[in-house]
């Protein structure tokens, strides 16, 4: 009878592929869930404070104070910042033990982090300039990259941006993130690239509007490798307000110049969101998830998106996915792939 009852649960989780409530929110969301399969963690708050979370299987507790931001994830660490008065630290917290320390001070919290290789890159917005960041006009608001070594070192500076800013990913010894300039019809989106820890920005990309990136690890190849990926305007001309393309880029080496990008998927909602894993590259509007093939033909759904979605992330074959409005948030689990949903079906 056992046997039977675990048969029918894995039955029943791969034809619904239903997502499973991981853990219940205090307050809401506001950062993550971010991770690597095995372990993810996200940040909560309410008027209480901010609580470090982790997941495998469950959402445990880890770490409580009244302020923490930025959150990267690599294997079973988490990196944030935890700001208690004037002070801002720069923590290393083991999602195994729960232990914590302290790795560096910084001049301020971090608003994103990212984690790849051996670095550790982080965002900082600021309302005014800094001393001693050049180019920047004390009292203009800007963001501030920053990088550091997950093994130790120095913090060093990246770049000052004036624009808005959000870090793609590291891979090897680049930084790529997105700036974003302007609103309406006139916004315009560039890519950049640095090698860390402090060299000289360039630009791969110039789309207009408003547009997202993400740096896919294509472990199945089916994109030739790892590739960066972005929206832009709809290649067969459909209006920009109401639709837009997903653009795909092999990454060849540091050298690599990205021009004549081939289209990965069109007739998309503008405001979708992109999702990448090894497994594959996902694209989120309001209705569904939609998984891209190597053709436009290939692009299917994958399973509709919940009503109450807030947001979500992949790890691996599994999406994480935050539900529900502000004092009532739920992080739920539902997995992307068949033999993701297996697993869930074993593990219930």
């Amino acid at each position: 009878m056992p046997a039977i009852a675990v048969g029918l649960a894995v039955v029943a989780t791969v034809r619904s592929g239903q997502p499973r409530r991981v853990a219940e929110v205090k307050g809401e969301v506001i950062s993550g869930p971010v991770g690597t399969e095995g372990w993810v963690a996200w940040i909560e708050g309410d008027e209480q404070g901010c609580r470090l979370r982790a997941a495998r299987g469950g959402g445990r507790p880890m770490l409580a104070a009244p302020a923490l931001s930025g959150l990267a994830v690599a294997g079973e660490t988490a990196f944030l910042t935890r700001a208690e008065g004037p002070e801002t630290e720069l923590l290393k917290v083991s999602l195994r033990s729960g232990s914590t320390e302290r790795i560096a001070a910084l001049t301020g919290p971090a608003a994103q982090m990212v984690a790849g290789g051996e670095w550790l890159c982080w965002r900082e917005h600021r309302p005014a300039g800094l001393p001693g960041v050049p180019f920047v006009a004390a009292g203009a608001p800007i963001n501030v990259i920053r990088a550091r070594k997950q093994a130790g070192g120095q913090v060093s500076l990246v770049t000052p941006v004036t624009g808005a800013v959000e870090l793609v990913g590291v891979r090897g010894d680049d930084l790529y993130w997105v700036e974003r300039y302007g609103e309406g019809p006139g916004a315009s989106t560039l890519i950049r690239r640095a090698r860390l820890p402090h060299g000289e920005p360039e630009t791969l990309v110039t789309e207009k509007g408003w547009r997202t990136a993400a740096l896919a690890e294509d472990a199945r190849h089916t994109f030739g490798g790892q590739a960066l990926v972005w929206t832009a305007p709809s290649a067969e001309g459909a209006a920009p307000e109401q639709f837009c393309a997903v653009k795909r880029q092999a990454l060849g080496g540091a050298e690599t110049v990205l021009a004549h990008p081939e289209v990965a998927g069109d007739w998309l909602d503008p405001r979708a969101s992109l999702l990448v894993s090894q497994q594959g590259i996902y694209v989120q509007d309001r209705y569904h998830l939609w998984r891209l093939g190597r053709e436009r033909s290939d692009q299917r759904a994958v399973y509709p998106v919940p009503s109450a979605l807030t947001s979500s992330s992949l790890v691996g074959d599994e999406q994480y996915l935050v539900l529900g409005g502000p004092g009532r948030q739920v992080v739920a689990v539902r997995a992307v792939g068949f033999w993701g949903r297996v697993r869930r079906g074993l593990a219930r």
